[in-house]
């Protein structure tokens, strides 16, 4: 009977800390993805292509900043490790250089204080996570979208897309005090040395999972120009909100597949939803973009490709939890730089036929080639254990 009650209890408690997370990511993403629809009705595709490539500027500046703090965090926070105090000392020590020498090179006040910002609530998110403290980190995520909100939209009317950078970064500022708590524990150096390996592929990973995003925006810059980013990024902010419940259920199954628990139900669930909801991207992009968003023409086929990404993403994504959760992430790290290479020369190579909806289908290329390349290797790893 007691073995019951306790099987009864943890179902309870696993089903309260997967609601608490999809709940906040449903409503954060949902704040987020009103917002960046708002500017873009705002700014027309030209701007909104400006400030897409701003904050991929920034991001890639904070991922190599972040000395993968991300992930490192989560997996190890979670095994019980006291690491916070190491990482924090590092990444906000190199933000602030790797700010400055942004700023020096573009003199964008904006991109140097997001890069900043995002280090700062990154390292949070991901400590919370670890520590699997589900309803603060809830708290914190739907808090920073409110003010991300509240402070960038009408500093666009004063300082115009600088305006909406810095008031993103300001909205990430205050969880420093968070930081400042973590400063209390000893610094564990011997940490690092004993699992410097194993952090330096996780860094690796970070890098290329946080640029992974933004290096074909900096492509299709040079080629196609700010207004085709802007209706390229247009279609990637409905692919975020699809995304909306896959995510949630990733960041619950990371900390559960590295402390040993079995998450094989939840993970094909994920791949189940994530594949009606690409059929419902396609569907409704044709009859919701030209209505709200009229400047837009050519995000109408992007959202109906990108859509589809929906679903070799969300099996990426399962795979990439239960490896880091046996510690092997250098599996995860090629698997990265595959869906890179692989996306890069899709990209190059599908440009001039097909424009921008060929640097959609070279997204849909890299996720499968990155998950055809886990499945392999997961039907290795896991048979031999």
């Amino acid at each position: 009977m007691p073995s019951n009650w306790n099987k009864i209890k943890s179902s309870i408690l696993y089903l309260k800390d997967i609601s608490i997370l999809s709940s906040a990511s449903i409503l954060a993403n949902i704040i987020g993805g009103l917002f960046w629809m708002y500017m873009a009705s705002l700014m027309g595709p030209n701007e909104y292509g400006q400030i897409s490539y701003f904050i991929s500027i920034a991001v890639i500046v904070s991922a190599i900043s972040l000395f993968g703090a991300n992930n490192s965090l989560i997996v190890f926070v979670a095994k019980g490790e006291k690491i916070q105090s190491l990482f924090f000392v590092i990444t906000i020590t190199t933000s602030i250089v790797a700010s400055i020498i942004l700023f020096s090179m573009f003199e964008n006040f904006g991109m140097s204080l997001y890069a900043i910002g995002f280090v700062i609530f990154t390292l949070v998110l991901s400590d919370l996570l670890g520590r699997k403290l589900y309803l603060k980190y809830s708290k914190y995520l739907i808090i920073q979208r409110i003010l991300m909100v509240c402070i960038a939209v009408p500093f666009y009317f004063i300082f115009q897309t600088n305006g909406v950078l810095m008031g993103i970064a300001i909205s990430f500022l205050p969880f420093i005090f968070i930081i400042f708590k973590n400063f209390r524990q000893p610094i564990n150096v011997t940490f690092m040395k004993s699992k410097i390996k194993v952090l330096l592929n996780i860094y690796l990973i970070d890098i290329i999972t946080l640029t992974r995003g933004s290096l074909d925006k900096l492509i299709i810059v040079p080629l196609l120009g700010f207004a085709l980013l802007g209706n390229y990024q247009l279609g990637l902010q409905f692919i975020v909100i699809l995304n909306i419940i896959p995510i949630a259920i990733y960041q619950y199954i990371l900390p559960q597949d590295s402390s040993g628990s079995s998450t094989i139900k939840l993970k094909i669930l994920a791949v189940g939803i994530s594949g009606l909801l690409a059929i419902t991207g396609a569907i409704t992009a044709p009859f919701i973009v030209p209505i709200l968003f009229p400047e837009f023409n050519e995000s109408i086929q992007i959202t109906q490709i990108l859509s589809f990404s929906i679903i070799p993403g969300t099996i990426a994504m399962m795979y990439k939890s239960k490896i880091l959760g046996v510690e092997k992430p250098k599996f995860i790290l090629i698997g990265s730089l595959i869906f890179v290479i692989v996306q890069i020369i899709a990209i190059f190579g599908l440009k001039d036929t097909y424009g921008i909806y060929g640097i959609a289908f070279a997204m849909i290329l890299g996720l499968l080639f990155e998950i055809l390349f886990f499945g392999c290797i997961s039907k290795f790893m896991f048979k031999k254990q």
